[in-house]
């Protein structure tokens, strides 16, 4: 009976043809291989389909070690865009009144209580009684001051109410105070005077309490029937 090849046994012999060709047809690298064009020889690397483009690998070569994105783009102070040098912005703080735009004209605290001390100087300031005759020249050394007279005057040209060929006489007790009669202009310096605290009133004709009678029993009487 005639025996088909596939009910043929192999041998030992046989099978070591048999290995040897099987090897020969196994390849051993894999550019053997027909569809080896994207391997890569890399064990570490992982194969994505994201392409990475040389502009890209430059963009990111230029990205410091701890870079961070940059959320803030421009700074500006009062609306002007503020200059960046080395990553860093500098913010200028006023420190004084002089570095603001409309601090030149402010006032220090040695101004202020100069300006009092000088407006203080315009106000009354009574100095007790004192005799016409021992009045001082009225100047800006005792502006306001203010003596109650002790005897009767007649006032002359050192006073605000002076006018020529008029006689005015107050009584004693009047009050007369130092005044700015004209203030300084350019190089001409101001002018003081005395100024009468308070006027004479003509009194002659009131009558006085010993003028006036008492009404007696009989007229309040009379009055009220």
């Amino acid at each position: 009976m005639a025996v088909l090849t596939d009910d043929k046994k192999l041998n030992g012999r046989g099978l070591r043809v048999l290995w040897n060709l099987i090897k020969g047809i196994i390849p051993s690298n894999t550019s053997d291989l027909t569809n080896d064009s994207n391997f890569v020889a890399d064990a570490s690397y992982v194969h994505t389909d994201n392409n990475y483009t040389t502009e890209e690998k430059t963009k990111l070569g230029g990205i410091g070690a701890g870079a961070q994105a940059n959320v803030i783009e421009t700074i500006k102070v009062n609306n002007v865009d503020v200059t960046v040098t080395n990553k860093s912005v500098n913010i200028p703080v006023p420190t004084d009144n002089a570095s603001l735009a409309n601090g030149a004209g402010y006032q220090t605290a040695t101004d202020v209580n100069n300006a009092i001390d000088s407006k203080m100087q315009a106000y009354i300031k009574p100095k007790g009684s004192l005799l016409f005759a021992n009045l001082p020249t009225p100047s800006s050394s005792n502006l306001g001051w203010m003596w109650n007279m002790s005897d009767a005057f007649t006032i002359d040209n050192r006073f605000v109410e002076y006018e020529s060929g008029v006689t005015n006489t107050y009584p004693k007790g009047t009050n007369v105070y130092v005044v700015e009669a004209t203030p300084a202009v350019d190089e001409t310096p101001a002018t003081y005077l005395f100024d009468v605290y308070s006027g004479l009133i003509d009194l002659s004709g009131y009558a006085t309490q010993e003028d006036v009678e008492t009404l007696s029993q009989a007229e309040i009487e009379s009055i009220c029937s």
